[in-house]
């Protein structure tokens, strides 16, 4: 006697037919998403549009555009090289015009550990690298790159969503209950807009607006991806069999926007954020404290990025001459020269961290010319503070100009005066005040 095989059920198919349409289409491209083809010339048209944006906003030379462009590649690559570290799939590397560059990959059943790492493994690189260069003195355009190198990754470890570091928090602690997710996206939206509005970057203005428009559609598929918890459905779209997928389409389907339907990557990508949801397990306290750990080692070391910063590179003391004006000085950075067509003024000025020195000549005429000038600078453009005596009659004094303790020495004669400013707490102020010379006439 033979058993006849027991038949197959297949799953009921949607009473709409339009439902049922979109479900067949919607769920080839589910299971079987597109890849993206020619990523690298994605990679330089993108990078074309972005440096073209660049130069036509303006604000930035040529050479500042370029280490820009190389800062932002090495904080992506990190982001990618994590990605394919980790298994995620069809990843590639983007510029974005007047915002900065992307890397995004697709991380479907990635450990969510794994996650958080990819996260990390982009701001850094560059804010490592960035501090050691400061802490070792760089200058010139070696300073610039170290400068980039701690803001562009340091900004992105910043709480707010879409930063890295408002990702991680979101993976950490607020996806864990869809009313803290909800919670954090909008108070880290109005932070972004807020704070774009006040610092005139309205980009990122636009992207907090942009947010927060999307909130209820978030909030939706929070709630439809929570209903499919109970259904236990594996996290990989390939193990999902037909009423699985019949049933998460169905969720899908119920909170999406009517104009969305009858487009089968949208209602494709809505599947995969809703299964994301519906099989998340929060991170381990372990796993937890670990990743917050490294974000936190990341704000240390920025706290030490700026310290490093604010003292400057270490101090070359040399002797400069300019012999066109007659003059020497003792200099801890090397200086540049400007000129202007204003009565023969000029400036010979260096920068060593936040200490300012320079040497400024005007011409004069005979009468209280030396007065005129110690009243501009110890009352008119600064706060007197001190005054001491120096030789061959010469005002010496220490105000306060823009905020910073300086010491000014007014020096010359008709007709050409001299004023030397050495702006800042360092001690050493004084070292170039008493180092100026009138080298005698050739």
């Amino acid at each position: 006697m033979t058993t006849e095989p027991a038949p197959v059920t297949l799953p009921p198919r949607f009473a709409d037919d339009q439902q049922e349409r979109d479900f067949l289409a919607a769920s080839e491209l589910f299971i079987n998403p597109p890849r993206v083809q020619e990523k690298s010339r994605l990679l330089l048209t993108s990078l074309v549009m972005f440096v073209a944006v660049s130069m036509i906003r303006g604000g930035s030379s040529v050479v500042e555009l370029v280490t820009l462009v190389g800062v932002l590649m090495v904080h992506e690559l990190g982001h990618a090289l994590g990605m394919l570290l980790f298994g995620y799939s069809d990843v590639r590397i983007f510029f974005i015009p007047l915002f900065g560059a992307a890397a995004a990959g697709r991380k479907r059943g990635v450990a969510r550990w794994k996650e958080g790492l990819v996260l990390l493994m982009g701001p850094m690189p560059g804010l490592v690298a960035g501090t050691i260069l400061l802490l070792t003195g760089a200058d010139g355009l070696l300073r610039t790159v170290a400068l980039q190198l701690v803001a562009i990754n340091a900004f992105n470890l910043l709480p707010l969503a879409p930063l890295d570091g408002g990702q991680l928090f979101q993976l950490l602690l607020f996806s864990r209950h869809r009313h803290t997710e909800i919670g954090f996206q909008v108070i880290a939206a109005l932070a972004l807009a807020a704070g774009g509005a006040y610092l005139k970057l309205w980009v990122l203005a636009i992207i907090g607006v942009f947010i927060l428009i999307r909130i209820p559609l978030r909030k939706s598929v929070l709630a439809a991806g929570d209903k499919l918890r109970m259904a236990n459905l594996p996290r990989d779209p390939l193990n999902l069999d037909e009423a699985q997928r019949r049933s998460l389409f169905s969720s899908v389907w119920d909170v999406m926007p009517a104009q969305w339907r009858g487009k089968p990557a949208v209602e494709a990508a809505q599947m995969d954020q809703v299964l994301d949801v519906a099989t998340r397990q929060p991170t381990g306290i372990g796993v937890s404290l670990g990743l917050f750990v490294g974000w936190a080692a990341g704000i240390g070391i920025t706290v030490l990025a700026v310290i490093a910063f604010r003292a400057g590179p270490p101090a070359n003391w040399q002797r400069y001459e300019d012999k066109a004006h007659q003059f020497s000085i003792e200099l801890p950075a090397e200086p540049t020269e400007s000129t202007t067509k204003v009565a023969g003024q000029g400036l010979f000025s260096a920068m060593l961290g936040r200490n300012e020195f320079g040497i400024t000549w005007v011409r004069v005429t005979d009468g209280p010319w030396r007065e005129n000038l110690r009243e501009a600078f110890s009352h008119k453009q600064g706060t007197l503070i001190e005054e001491y005596p120096m030789p061959d009659g010469d005002s010496a004094l220490i105000t306060e100009i823009a905020g910073k303790r300086s010491y000014v020495l007014i020096r010359g004669e008709t007709p050409v005066a001299f004023v030397v400013i050495a702006a800042g707490r360092d001690a050493d102020a004084e070292r170039v005040i008493h180092s100026f010379r009138l080298l005698p006439h050739q």
